[in-house]
Protein backbone atom coordinates (compact mmCIF):
# COMPACT_ATOMS: atom_id res chain seq x y z
CA UNK A 1 0.00 0.00 0.00
CA UNK A 2 2.58 2.45 0.93
CA UNK A 3 6.31 2.20 -0.13
CA UNK A 4 9.32 5.01 0.51
CA UNK A 5 12.29 4.59 -1.37
CA UNK A 6 15.39 6.62 -0.55
CA UNK A 7 13.02 9.35 0.81
CA UNK A 8 15.15 12.22 1.89
CA UNK A 9 13.73 15.56 3.32
CA UNK A 10 16.16 18.47 3.13
CA UNK A 11 15.42 22.00 4.86
CA UNK A 12 17.31 24.99 4.42
CA UNK A 13 17.85 27.29 7.37
CA UNK A 14 19.88 30.33 6.54
CA UNK A 15 22.63 28.69 4.58
CA UNK A 16 22.80 25.07 6.50
CA UNK A 17 20.64 22.41 5.00
CA UNK A 18 18.79 20.38 7.95
CA UNK A 19 18.04 16.97 7.05
CA UNK A 20 14.55 15.95 8.19
CA UNK A 21 14.39 12.44 6.72
CA UNK A 22 17.89 10.53 5.68
CA UNK A 23 17.78 8.04 3.12
CA UNK A 24 14.09 6.36 4.55
CA UNK A 25 13.20 3.05 2.76
CA UNK A 26 9.84 1.64 4.47
CA UNK A 27 7.26 -0.43 3.29
CA UNK A 28 3.12 -0.06 5.25
CA UNK A 29 1.04 -3.48 4.46
CA UNK A 30 -2.75 -2.62 3.70
CA UNK A 31 -4.12 -3.23 7.39
CA UNK A 32 -1.14 -2.59 9.70
CA UNK A 33 -0.90 -0.78 12.77
CA UNK A 34 1.79 1.10 13.26
CA UNK A 35 3.75 3.40 15.43
CA UNK A 36 6.39 5.89 15.41
CA UNK A 37 8.27 6.82 18.08
CA UNK A 38 11.32 8.85 19.10
CA UNK A 39 12.22 12.11 20.55
CA UNK A 40 10.95 15.80 19.74
CA UNK A 41 13.70 16.39 16.40
CA UNK A 42 13.81 12.80 15.17
CA UNK A 43 11.53 13.51 12.31
CA UNK A 44 8.35 10.73 13.20
CA UNK A 45 6.43 13.88 12.47
CA UNK A 46 7.83 14.85 9.17
CA UNK A 47 7.78 11.23 8.27
CA UNK A 48 3.94 11.09 8.85
CA UNK A 49 3.93 14.23 6.72
CA UNK A 50 5.20 12.55 4.22
CA UNK A 51 2.96 9.53 4.38
CA UNK A 52 0.35 11.65 4.61
CA UNK A 53 1.03 13.36 1.02
CA UNK A 54 1.31 17.20 3.51
CA UNK A 55 5.09 17.31 2.16
CA UNK A 56 7.19 16.40 -0.73
CA UNK A 57 10.68 14.68 -0.26
CA UNK A 58 13.74 15.95 -1.75
CA UNK A 59 14.67 13.26 -3.41
CA UNK A 60 13.95 9.65 -3.45
CA UNK A 61 10.53 8.11 -4.93
CA UNK A 62 6.81 7.40 -2.98
CA UNK A 63 4.51 4.99 -4.05
CA UNK A 64 0.62 5.02 -2.78
CA UNK A 65 -0.90 2.18 -4.05
CA UNK A 66 0.75 1.09 -7.02
CA UNK A 67 0.79 4.51 -7.91
CA UNK A 68 4.18 6.73 -8.18
CA UNK A 69 3.17 10.16 -6.06
CA UNK A 70 6.41 11.76 -5.79
CA UNK A 71 6.15 14.09 -8.83
CA UNK A 72 2.05 14.43 -8.61
CA UNK A 73 0.39 18.03 -8.97
CA UNK A 74 -0.86 19.43 -5.56
CA UNK A 75 -4.39 18.73 -7.12
CA UNK A 76 -4.16 15.27 -7.57
CA UNK A 77 -2.54 15.17 -3.89
CA UNK A 78 -4.94 16.95 -2.46
CA UNK A 79 -7.61 14.40 -4.24
CA UNK A 80 -5.92 11.14 -2.68
CA UNK A 81 -5.93 12.88 0.62
CA UNK A 82 -9.43 13.63 0.24
CA UNK A 83 -10.57 10.34 -0.72
CA UNK A 84 -8.00 7.89 0.74
CA UNK A 85 -5.81 9.08 3.83
CA UNK A 86 -7.88 10.18 6.75
CA UNK A 87 -5.69 13.04 9.46
CA UNK A 88 -6.08 13.04 13.66
CA UNK A 89 -3.82 16.06 15.23
CA UNK A 90 -3.06 16.88 18.37
CA UNK A 91 -5.03 19.75 18.62
CA UNK A 92 -8.04 18.61 16.69
CA UNK A 93 -7.62 21.50 13.91
CA UNK A 94 -11.81 22.12 14.36
CA UNK A 95 -13.43 25.09 12.75
CA UNK A 96 -14.66 26.88 15.50
CA UNK A 97 -17.99 28.60 14.02
CA UNK A 98 -19.01 25.40 13.00
CA UNK A 99 -21.17 22.46 15.08
CA UNK A 100 -19.68 19.28 15.09
CA UNK A 101 -21.74 17.93 12.38
CA UNK A 102 -20.89 20.49 10.29
CA UNK A 103 -17.29 19.74 10.71
CA UNK A 104 -18.03 16.21 10.21
CA UNK A 105 -19.63 16.97 7.09
CA UNK A 106 -16.79 19.35 5.55
CA UNK A 107 -15.10 16.47 3.54
CA UNK A 108 -18.39 15.37 2.10
CA UNK A 109 -18.84 18.40 0.72
CA UNK A 110 -15.72 18.76 -0.61
CA UNK A 111 -15.83 15.54 -2.46
CA UNK A 112 -19.21 16.58 -3.70
CA UNK A 113 -21.68 13.97 -1.68
CA UNK A 114 -24.70 16.13 -1.96
CA UNK A 115 -26.72 17.27 1.34
CA UNK A 116 -29.45 14.47 0.99
CA UNK A 117 -26.99 11.46 1.66
CA UNK A 118 -24.62 13.76 4.17
CA UNK A 119 -26.40 14.33 7.50
CA UNK A 120 -27.28 10.40 7.54
CA UNK A 121 -23.99 9.97 7.27
CA UNK A 122 -22.02 12.08 9.63
CA UNK A 123 -25.34 11.57 12.15
CA UNK A 124 -24.21 7.78 12.26
CA UNK A 125 -20.58 8.32 12.89
CA UNK A 126 -21.22 10.50 15.60
CA UNK A 127 -23.20 8.16 17.19
CA UNK A 128 -20.51 5.87 16.82
CA UNK A 129 -18.52 8.07 18.76
CA UNK A 130 -20.71 8.88 21.10
CA UNK A 131 -21.82 12.33 20.69
CA UNK A 132 -25.20 11.70 19.47
CA UNK A 133 -26.22 14.30 21.86
CA UNK A 134 -23.55 17.06 20.87
CA UNK A 135 -23.77 17.01 17.19
CA UNK A 136 -24.65 20.57 17.39
CA UNK A 137 -22.40 21.73 19.94
CA UNK A 138 -19.46 23.89 18.38
CA UNK A 139 -15.93 23.22 19.54
CA UNK A 140 -15.62 25.22 22.33
CA UNK A 141 -18.99 23.42 24.20
CA UNK A 142 -16.93 20.45 23.93
CA UNK A 143 -14.50 18.88 26.31
CA UNK A 144 -11.05 17.41 24.68
CA UNK A 145 -11.79 14.07 24.30
CA UNK A 146 -15.28 15.25 22.85
CA UNK A 147 -13.35 17.24 20.34
CA UNK A 148 -10.89 14.61 19.46
CA UNK A 149 -13.65 12.03 18.52
CA UNK A 150 -14.90 14.87 16.54
CA UNK A 151 -11.69 14.92 14.63
CA UNK A 152 -11.37 11.37 14.63
CA UNK A 153 -15.53 11.32 12.85
CA UNK A 154 -14.44 13.95 10.30
CA UNK A 155 -11.47 12.37 9.38
CA UNK A 156 -12.97 8.50 8.54
CA UNK A 157 -15.98 9.80 6.91
CA UNK A 158 -14.66 9.39 3.78
CA UNK A 159 -13.85 6.07 4.55
CA UNK A 160 -10.26 5.97 3.99
CA UNK A 161 -8.54 3.04 4.03
CA UNK A 162 -5.14 4.69 5.78
CA UNK A 163 -5.61 6.80 9.62
CA UNK A 164 -2.30 9.39 10.49
CA UNK A 165 -2.75 10.11 13.63
CA UNK A 166 0.35 12.42 14.89
CA UNK A 167 0.38 12.42 18.86
CA UNK A 168 -3.72 11.95 18.92
CA UNK A 169 -3.35 11.81 22.96
CA UNK A 170 -0.88 14.54 23.53
CA UNK A 171 -3.66 17.23 25.06
CA UNK A 172 -6.07 15.14 26.68
CA UNK A 173 -5.87 13.36 30.21
CA UNK A 174 -5.35 9.86 30.61
CA UNK A 175 -9.01 8.43 30.42
CA UNK A 176 -9.84 10.45 27.53
CA UNK A 177 -6.46 9.67 25.75
CA UNK A 178 -7.53 5.47 26.47
CA UNK A 179 -11.09 5.97 25.17
CA UNK A 180 -9.58 7.61 21.66
CA UNK A 181 -6.91 4.82 21.56
CA UNK A 182 -9.83 2.44 21.76
CA UNK A 183 -11.65 4.33 19.26
CA UNK A 184 -8.52 4.14 16.83
CA UNK A 185 -8.09 0.55 17.58
CA UNK A 186 -11.44 -0.31 16.78
CA UNK A 187 -11.38 1.05 12.97
CA UNK A 188 -8.21 -1.13 13.13
CA UNK A 189 -9.87 -4.23 13.57
CA UNK A 190 -12.29 -3.22 11.17
CA UNK A 191 -9.12 -3.12 8.48
CA UNK A 192 -7.93 0.25 8.20
CA UNK A 193 -4.32 1.21 8.20
CA UNK A 194 -3.52 2.71 10.92
CA UNK A 195 -0.55 5.15 11.99
CA UNK A 196 0.41 6.57 15.05
CA UNK A 197 2.88 9.19 15.73
CA UNK A 198 3.44 9.35 19.39
CA UNK A 199 6.20 9.87 22.37
CA UNK A 200 4.34 7.75 24.73
CA UNK A 201 5.87 4.18 25.08
CA UNK A 202 2.70 2.79 26.38
CA UNK A 203 0.75 3.90 23.20
CA UNK A 204 3.79 3.00 21.24
CA UNK A 205 3.93 -0.26 22.29
CA UNK A 206 0.03 -1.40 21.71
CA UNK A 207 0.97 -0.98 18.20
CA UNK A 208 1.66 -4.55 15.88
CA UNK A 209 4.50 -3.33 14.71
CA UNK A 210 6.82 -0.15 16.00
CA UNK A 211 9.18 2.06 14.48
CA UNK A 212 11.70 4.09 15.98
CA UNK A 213 13.45 6.73 14.52
CA UNK A 214 16.86 9.35 15.58
CA UNK A 215 18.14 11.99 13.69
CA UNK A 216 15.78 11.54 10.58
CA UNK A 217 16.90 7.80 10.30
CA UNK A 218 14.68 5.06 11.34
CA UNK A 219 16.63 2.81 13.92
CA UNK A 220 14.57 0.11 14.65
CA UNK A 221 15.44 -3.66 12.38
CA UNK A 222 12.51 -4.45 10.79
CA UNK A 223 11.73 -1.09 9.62
CA UNK A 224 11.30 -2.46 5.79
CA UNK A 225 9.39 -5.13 6.69
CA UNK A 226 9.19 -6.98 2.91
Amino acid sequence: MIQLKNITRVFEIGEKPVYALKNINLNIKSGEYISIMGTSGSGKSTLLNMIGLLDRPTEGKYFFDNQDVSSLDDNALARIRLQKIGFIFQFFHLIPRLTAMQNVEMPLMLGGTPSFSRKDKVSAILKSVGLEKRMNHRPNQLSGGERQRVAISRAIVNEPSALLADEPTGNLDSQSGKEIIHILEDLYNKGITLIIVTHDPEIGKRAIRQIKMKDGEIISPDHEHL
